[in-house]
Formats: structure tokens, sequence, C-alpha cells
């Protein structure tokens, strides 16, 4: 599986790192009464804007890995991206004719564009999903969750 070339990583600005919801639920129009929402299917999706910050040689590696490597976003990629549980690698893919590049003053470049991604909260189970909340409604942090979670695992 090809990887995003090192020192190229989703920035917060100046386009903006965002991402949608996961698909997979449907809505119907009931008159005189409240919508019916159905689970259409369990897993999905999420489209990711990324921007990436570059220098004039970054901008080549980006263009040499785009042409060649993932043959124009056809091919899966890895890249870092968070989802909701932190910077983790994810398998993407390009959105077809999304890539966008802007030259900002000779030497750098911004180059944007959306993938689609699985969320890595998927890796959670319902259960333990429930459990994490659970510990958060008692007053923990997160930090302090995912240390007794990694305590856990050393003894498990």
């Amino acid at each position: 599986m090809p990887t995003l070339p090192r020192d190229l990583y989703p920035v917060s600005s100046p386009s903006g790192y965002s991402y949608g919801a996961a698909g997979g639920v449907s809505r119907t129009q009931v008159e005189g009464g409240f919508n019916r929402y159905a689970l259409d299917f369990e897993r999905g999706v999420q489209q990711f804007n990324v921007a990436l910050a570059c220098t004039a040689d970054m901008h080549q590696v980006w263009t040499l890995f785009f042409y060649n490597i993932i043959k124009k976003g056809a091919l899966s990629f890895d890249m870092p991206l968070d989802s909701g549980r932190g910077l983790q690698a994810h398998t993407v893919n390009i959105i077809p004719n999304s890539v966008s590049v802007n030259e900002t003053d000779g030497n750098n470049f911004v180059v944007t564009f959306q993938v689609e991604a699985e969320p890595k909260i998927y890796d959670f189970t319902e259960e333990g999903a429930a459990a994490i909340i659970a510990i958060w409604n008692a007053g923990a942090d997160i930090a302090d969750i995912t240390e007794l979670f990694d305590r856990l695992a050393e003894f498990t």
C-alpha cells in the first residue's frame, strides 16, 4: 500500500481540514408527524477536506506521488488523518477531480483535495464505546481513559 510521502501532512489552514459524517442513515418524511429515520448500513466512509502546505520540493514530491504512484488518485494509499481518535493512518481514496494546487509566492504551494476514508472510531465495539462514555460521564478525561486502557492492555 503506498503511503503519503514524509513531511506531507494535512494542515488546519489555509483552506482547512474538515470532515463530514459517515453515510448510512436515511430519513423519510411523514405527513403530520415526526420524520422516520433508518439505519441503511452500519459502517460508512467519511469525506475529508485536506490541505497540504508544500515547499517547491514538497510540491514536486507530491506531483510525482500523485501522477506516478497513485495514478491520479485511482489507487488507495495511506495518510495520517484524525477521524475522531487522534492522528492515525487511514487508507484513503481521492475523490476524482477534487485536487487543486495554488502557488502562493513562487516557492510555496497549497495542495487541496478531498478523500474518502473509513473512520477509525469503528475500531470500537458498541460495548467499548459505552464503557468509555460511562467513564467520561463519571468525570475522567480522555487522557485518563486512554491511560487506563493502555495499562489494562499490558495485563491482558
